[in-house]
């Protein structure tokens, strides 16, 4: 049986840093997002509405098809550690890991300054024009567009139900159940940017794995037993890791809207 924990963030947050890191070690396989809370998410909703279980409920069937998900899923791989990127401390999604994941789950979770993550996406928007949320903003029919063009995208970046969104939720619901006092790792972007070895360090005890003594000066994309991202179909090289040194990208010539700063600036704090 394959060890599994699991991995969620703020996009743009060193996910794929991380991951590509983690997997110098050939013992660990960190995923890229995989489609996993979706697989949950799709196996309840055939418990409400499809007509077809509702009018034959094979509950004890049904129910180890969704204990056995995650080790059948991961099963073909090779390596005996899985890290499971995804939406992992989403209501629903955190429900579905207690009653089918392992006993004592363990969550990484990347932060990152919402300023910073905003700019990081204004600056792959003005970079590709394929980029999705150049492609929104263009289908909007120009009548309804009441704002500048950067409010729009980052409204059409931070909307309801959207990734961002997503994790902004996750935060929260991390914080009210105090679920970082045991369950959940919070680790920082700028940690893991300007202390590497100290940040893996943690996790490792985190997750209580003996220590693997990365390098940090050599990166390459995640690829786990042959399966990469395909960024091509989002518009822009979302996951492209810089060669060399770890360094932290600051955009600080990038100007926001004030109300946009003052809605985010103190987002980590809370009582």
């Amino acid at each position: 049986m394959k060890q599994i924990h699991f991995l969620t963030g703020f996009p743009r947050s060193g996910n794929t840093l991380l991951a590509s890191i983690l997997n110098q070690n050939k013992n660990i396989a960190a995923t890229g997002h995989s489609t996993v809370t979706s697989m949950f998410y799709s196996l309840n909703e055939l418990k409400i509405n499809s007509p077809i279980y509702n009018n034959y409920k094979n509950y004890e069937c049904f129910e180890n098809v969704e204990k056995k998900l995650l080790q059948t899923h991961y099963a073909p791989w090779k390596q005996e550690i899985i890290i499971d990127r995804g939406e992992w401390c989403t209501p629903f999604n955190f429900l579905s890991l207690q009653k089918y994941g392992p006993s004592n789950p363990k969550i990484i979770f990347l932060l990152r300054d919402p300023l910073e993550i905003i700019k990081s996406y204004i600056k792959i928007w003005n970079n590709y024009e394929k980029f999705y949320i150049n492609q929104s903003y263009n289908s909007i029919d120009p009548t309804t567009i009441y704002f500048s063009e950067i409010e729009e995208k980052i409204n059409l970046l931070t909307e309801k139900n959207g990734l961002f969104d997503f994790m902004c939720m996750s935060y929260y619901f991390v914080i009210k159940n105090n679920l970082h006092k045991n369950i959940v790792k919070f680790i920082s972007y700028d940690d893991l940017c300007d202390k590497p070895e100290k940040t893996l360090k943690l996790i490792y005890k985190f997750l209580k794995i003996p220590y693997y003594k990365h390098i940090f000066k050599s990166k390459k994309v995640i690829d786990v037993n042959g399966v990469f991202y395909e960024d091509a179909i989002l518009g822009a090289p979302l996951h492209e890791l810089r060669p060399g040194k770890i360094k932290k990208i600051k955009n600080s010539d990038i100007q926001l809207p004030k109300h946009v700063i003052n809605k985010y600036k103190n987002f980590f704090k809370h009582d």
